[in-house]
């Protein structure tokens, strides 16, 4: 992720879920629960410690970057 700073009002809202637990849901059908690290005005989010949720498991990835395109809501747990 680049250094630019995020300042437009549609972001304000996540900047309460930095260092949060969250859950991501994506738009293929899957979910992905991990800290929310950062993001960019692209909605481009960093996540720690994370894993990917499916009906059936739960597979651990820790640290990745989920682009913004995939992501259709998060919410904290």
């Amino acid at each position: 992720m680049s250094n630019e700073e995020v300042t437009p009002v549609a972001f304000e809202p996540l900047k309460k879920y930095h260092g949060m637990r969250v859950r991501i849901f994506l738009t293929e059908d899957g979910e992905v629960e991990g800290i929310l690290k950062g993001y960019d005005k692209h909605l481009n989010v960093t996540i720690a410690d994370g894993e990917m949720i499916t009906s059936t498991q739960k597979i651990k990835f820790g640290d990745f970057v989920l682009r913004g395109a995939a992501i259709i809501a998060i919410t904290e747990l």
